[in-house]
């Protein structure tokens, strides 16, 4: 079980490693995006996450009405699961459980498995957001985020990565706080994800959504929106150079705000060093 007291702090910039612990895994073009968890209306997330409904929104309702409640749990594993022998997409995440004390929301995730280096800390950075999101929802301070898994497991080439990873020297910042959240906004976001995705294979498009994202959005989604929309033009078009060209524009404009943004730049830079190097190494001269 880990627990993480500030969860604002939700990643870290790693001084040399291309590990970039924040959102990337799940939010960049993942089988289903943050901001349409645990909804009806998102047409992926069934498979990947056991959502039926729109829990999020439930829970919402139940702690608002009963602030002390003990039942806010949202369920992504059911029976239907263990009848799908042969599939590879069952949910890791068995339940999340919100944990109002006070003014203060706490948040349990249980998992049923969690490869610690590849899943863990991308999924600590989306659960925590959702915690945030949850207890600006409902007009609550966030409070500690405990995180547990009954299999924590690594695999393969991942031990020889640990070592050096754990001797790796990194600086924890804290992104901007959500100050409201609601199915509205959530709807607005969604659809901003999708058109950043129509977008990826422009960069003027892409160039003109960015403007649009930091003049309609608060700090906080801008940074994320513009971090999601920067990866999903590289996946798209390689353009490295261009892209970082992009960010730095962006951060003439809003440094203090970007957060996400700027930590993203780094690790752009750093992957394209490592690719680099691998070509060099399979190409000798």
């Amino acid at each position: 079980m880990r627990r993480t007291p500030y969860p604002f702090s939700r990643y870290h910039a790693i001084s040399r490693r291309s590990l970039f612990v924040s959102c990337r895994h799940v939010l960049f073009f993942s089988h289903t995006p943050i901001l349409s968890f645990f909804v009806a209306d998102c047409p992926n997330s069934k498979e990947n996450l056991g959502s039926r409904e729109n829990q999020f929104e439930t829970a919402a309702k139940l702690i608002t009405t009963r602030p002390d409640t003990k039942r806010a749990t949202i369920t992504l594993y059911d029976m239907s699961d263990l009848e799908r022998i042969d599939s590879c997409d069952i949910p890791c995440t068995t339940s999340i459980t919100f944990m109002p004390r006070g003014n203060i929301l706490h948040m349990t995730v249980c998992m049923r498995a969690n490869d610690v280096v590849k899943l863990m800390p991308y999924n600590i950075f989306e659960f925590s957001l959702l915690q945030e999101c949850m207890a600006a929802r409902v007009g609550m301070e966030a409070g500690s985020y405990w995180h547990t898994a009954v299999s924590a497991h690594l695999r393969g080439t991942n031990f020889d990565f640990i070592p050096s990873f754990v001797a790796e020297s990194h600086l924890s910042r804290r992104m901007e706080t959500i100050q409201s959240f609601s199915e509205t906004e959530r709807k607005l976001l969604v659809g901003e994800e999708q058109r950043i995705r129509e977008c990826a294979d422009s960069l003027s498009a892409m160039q003109h959504l960015l403007q649009k994202i930091w003049d309609e959005f608060s700090p906080v989604w801008a940074d994320i929106l513009s971090t999601l929309a920067c990866e999903a033009l590289y996946m798209r078009t390689g353009k490295s150079s261009s892209i970082e060209r992009e960010i730095e524009r962006i951060m003439s404009q809003h440094e203090s705000q970007c957060v996400l943004l700027a930590s993203y730049r780094d690790f752009l830079s750093l992957r394209e060093e490592q690719a680099q190097h691998h070509a060099n190494i399979q190409s000798p001269e």
